[in-house]
């Protein structure tokens, strides 16, 4: 199917399939070119597997088996592309004041400092909400060496686990702080 299609159109199904919804000024930051608005547009009144998410026409998504088809195929064709979309996506995200969707793509950008600093700034937004299992994810992506960088992830780390009732895990992220090497700013 992508094969038959321009290559402009196929690239930008490709490279747009990392993102989990999509609006016109997104996908223009991931691909840097605009434009991104009316094919946005032309791929819904054509019923090109895009579901629009609200009633304005502003944001979208790949219907979610072509989703995943755009992705593998991106994967397998150009995966040293992949961190780069994300990075733009995670940039993006930060100037439009959308920190968790930030997170998300920062780490699949491999941007552990970016992510860090973002992580540290709705850790206690989260857990108010009641997104623990959330926070729990985010916090499983670092590693022990990375969490001695972050000493204040892994503190929160610990309280987390404390409050879920695993000390000995909570005494295990603890450590990592004391032995902390702070990431200089």
């Amino acid at each position: 199917l992508i094969n038959r299609l321009p290559a402009a159109e196929a690239q930008f199904l490709k490279y747009t399939s990392v993102l989990d919804r999509m609006s016109g000024g997104l996908c223009d930051a991931v691909l840097e070119t605009p434009g991104s608005v009316q094919r946005l547009e032309t791929l819904e009144r054509s019923n090109r597997f895009v579901i629009p998410l609200d009633r304005r026409g502003e944001w979208y998504r790949y219907h979610h088996l072509f989703g995943e088809l755009l992705r593998d195929e991106l994967e397998r064709t150009e995966p040293d592309v992949v961190p780069a979309l994300n990075a733009r996506a995670m940039a993006w995200c930060i100037a439009n004041d959308m920190t968790e969707e930030a997170i998300v793509y920062g780490h699949e950008a491999g941007e552990t400092d970016t992510v860090a600093g973002l992580l540290d700034v709705v850790e206690l937004p989260l857990h108010y909400d009641g997104r623990m299992a959330t926070l729990e994810e985010w916090l499983g992506w670092f590693s022990d060496d990375e969490l001695t960088r972050y000493p204040a992830l892994a503190v929160y780390g610990a309280w987390v686990r404390a409050l879920t009732g695993r000390p000995e895990d909570a005494e295990r992220w603890l450590a990592l702080a004391d032995g902390a090497t702070p990431a200089i700013a």
